[in-house]
């Protein structure tokens, strides 16, 4: 065995070895015991391959950040008193979720997801009105092929909101002072991931999702100097309409 043929086994070695750590990329660490033996007819180089376990679940948590649209009508119920429709644009709500799933393939995923937008709330003619509503949601994604720099992904999801509307005030209110109903969610889904460690990726992504409201109405007694007559009794009503969110999420999320 002249020294060449020796040189040129171990680099065959050396490279089989730097392959299989290349390939342990987002996959289980591989078992791989090699070993280089001299026999009579020269070296023999054995090595022992086993299939990496496949990580096809994922659970993670996100905090997201929501402008939320939407239309609300409101009015007192006093005859010939005021009654207004305001457009809430781009109104901001600090939220998180919790979402997991599991991967079909190299390019599909089902993924869920639970979360909270936040709650918003709002001032009109000595009223305070608040909005806030968790959700549930389902989709499918489609994922690229991860590269070097992580991979890109996009998808549809559909689910169910609990919008609750709440009203408070100093005057003297009949019923219940919020109400929660619950409505279809749509959403559609765009973002980026990357492997930050081995085990765990990284989740940059942008969510349209759009809900009904939660509608209000609530009997007040007028007791103001203005009332007539004082202590008459009118119903405050308040409409929501549909959201139409948009949300921008930083997640962190575990493969297993």
């Amino acid at each position: 065995m002249n020294k060449t043929k020796f040189l040129l086994v171990a680099s065959l070695l050396s490279v089989v070895t730097l392959g299989a750590g290349a390939a342990q990329r987002a996959v289980a660490p591989v078992s791989r015991p090699s070993t280089l033996t001299r026999t009579n007819d020269g070296y023999q180089l054995s090595y022992k391959y086993e299939a990496p376990r496949v990580r096809n679940w994922f659970v993670g948590g996100a905090y997201q950040h929501t402008f939320l649209f939407f239309t609300e009508k409101q009015d007192t119920g006093v005859p010939g008193g005021p009654t207004e429709s305001i457009d809430r644009n781009g109104v901001t709500q600090m939220g998180l979720n919790i979402f997991g799933g599991r991967k079909l393939d190299d390019n599909w995923r089902l993924e869920g997801e639970i979360g909270y937008t936040g709650k918003y709330s709002n001032f009109y003619q000595g009223w305070e009105f608040s909005t806030s509503a968790p959700y549930v949601q389902v989709g499918a994604t489609y994922n690229t092929r991860e590269a070097q720099w992580g991979w890109v992904y996009g998808g549809l999801g559909l689910g169910a909101a609990f919008p609750t509307t709440k009203i408070e005030t100093n005057a003297v209110l009949i019923g219940g002072e919020s109400k929660t109903t619950v409505s279809p969610l749509f959403a559609a889904m765009l973002g980026y991931r990357t492997h930050i460690a081995d085990h765990w990726f990284l989740d940059l992504g942008y969510k349209f999702s759009t809900y009904k409201g939660s509608d209000i109405k609530r009997e007040w007694e007028c007791a103001g100097p203005d009332c007539s007559p004082i202590g008459a009794i009118f119903e405050f009503t308040n409409k929501v309409g549909w959201f139409m969110n948009h949300s921008i999420k930083l997640g962190l999320a575990y493969e297993f």
